[in-house]
């Protein structure tokens, strides 16, 4: 069976409607509106009710690749028809629904680790790879400039010798964090937002990344293309040494050692748990703690952010690896060099995740 690429621009605008409906019925104000990306619905969680302290915070995806729904806060996994049907606002066309079913069918993802790695995927990453100056010509960025949001940001996570791989676009507001190559090309990027409407991240593979230049993006199998180039640090990082897996890129930019980043906790990192090198340092919240702790159980070296508290006698609330270094140097803390002796492949340490 062939796989539908995309699903109808009718059927994706009765899906937003649905959706809105359904937020209407559970919430007023910004928690009742909808963040659009160009590959996801973002909104606040109608399972889990979302952030209680910030109402522009929202933690529910729909992805359009897979018209799956996935909650960052309760961890709440469905799909859009159930996701409808649960709040009672369900499609009610017959025919829609055994179309949404069936793309939904088709497209689900599935990971075969060691193809993503294979040695032609990385060559075809750097062929298609865009000059960095090329790209902020194109995109008209700018360089990041003393005393601007973007460079207030950068020193912010203390990583103003690492501006390479930044740039400031004026008309959007937005902070760009390339994906680079070892020759300073881009493979991928992602966008900070400061509009507090739109959603604060958004990833662009390399195939987006083309779109967004006007570019022909001529590549006959393009999924694990797409797969990798959100993987930062991925054309650099030695795979064959010990090597430390982050959710975010700025974590893995700040790392001072080997590391890459998944450019958020949703996208898969199966692949790399074929390696007996490879560390997970994850965020310090529900999701990053489960997900660790799932990796745990199969022996997979993890960082045990409880128990390294705790020996350091640390009460502030530590979201992640910028976190924890910010904290060491404002608090003069040397707590950071120990940070190796707090990963644990032994499954009884659960507790200490």
């Amino acid at each position: 069976m062939v796989k539908e690429k995309n699903i109808t621009n009718e059927v994706k605008q009765n899906i937003i409607s649905k959706i809105s409906q359904l937020l209407g019925s559970q919430f007023n104000g910004p928690k009742s509106q909808i963040k659009q990306g160009y590959d996801r619905l973002n909104f606040a969680c109608p399972y889990c009710g979302d952030s209680a302290d910030n109402h522009y915070k929202k933690r529910g995806n729909l992805y359009w690749k897979t018209l799956m729904y996935h909650c960052y806060n309760c961890s709440k996994h469905t799909n859009v028809v159930a996701l409808l049907k649960d709040f009672e606002v369900g499609l009610t066309n017959k025919v829609e629904v055994k179309s949404v079913l069936q793309f939904i069918s088709q497209n689900q993802v599935v990971h075969q680790s060691t193809e993503y790695l294979q040695i032609g995927v990385f060559k075809t990453l750097e062929n298609l790879s865009i000059d960095r100056n090329e790209f902020i010509q194109k995109m008209k960025l700018k360089e990041i400039e003393p005393n601007t949001v973007g460079h207030k940001f950068i020193r912010s996570r203390f990583l103003l010798n690492k501006l390479k791989h930044f740039a400031w676009s004026d008309s959007k507001n937005q902070l760009f964090i390339f994906n680079l190559t070892k020759s300073d090309r881009i493979i991928g990027y992602q966008v900070r937002n400061f509009d507090p409407s739109k959603a604060k991240y958004v990833s662009f593979t390399i195939e987006k990344m083309y779109d967004e230049l006007g570019m022909k993006f001529d590549v006959e199998s393009p999924a694990k293309i797409n797969t990798m180039s959100l993987y930062y640090n991925i054309m650099i990082v030695d795979l064959s040494n010990t090597f430390t897996v982050f959710e975010g890129p700025t974590d893995a930019l700040l790392y001072p050692q080997n590391s890459i980043a998944l450019s958020g906790i949703n996208k898969n990192s199966d692949m790399f748990d074929e390696f007996t090198n490879v560390r997970y340092f994850f965020d310090n919240d529900k999701i990053g703690k489960q997900t660790m702790i799932d990796k745990l159980k199969n022996r997979k070296n993890v960082f045990m952010w409880k128990k390294f508290k705790k020996d350091h006698g640390i009460t502030d609330r530590l979201k992640d690896f910028n976190d924890l270094i910010r904290y060491c140097y404002f608090n003069k803390s040397s707590a950071f060099k120990t940070l190796d002796k707090y990963f644990t492949s032994n499954p009884y340490d659960i507790r200490n995740i």
